[in-house]
């Protein structure tokens, strides 16, 4: 899995949340931590589009927005590589 691909973020995220699980380690306060650091690695043009995507800038996102947001923004991507020549 490469993080410079998009398509594999949301998989890095679960796979780094089932590794911990695994280790009887609770998870699920961990969506701020995981968010943080997906987002320290995202190109600028993907954060912006996710700053401008938040309705509500003052709640800490969760992993599931942050998952729902890297998965639309990979399904456009394939999208405008299908069309371009």
């Amino acid at each position: 899995l490469c993080f410079q691909c998009p398509a594999h973020r949301p998989r890095i995220g679960e796979n780094c949340l089932t590794a911990i699980e695994m280790s009887s380690i609770q998870v699920e306060a961990w969506d701020s931590l995981l968010v943080y650091m997906i987002f320290s690695k995202l190109p600028k043009l993907t954060f912006s589009l996710w700053e401008q995507s938040i309705h509500n800038k003052t709640n800490i996102p969760t992993w599931k927005e942050l998952d729902s947001f890297l998965t639309e923004r990979h399904r456009t991507l394939e999208a405008i590589d299908d069309v371009t020549p």
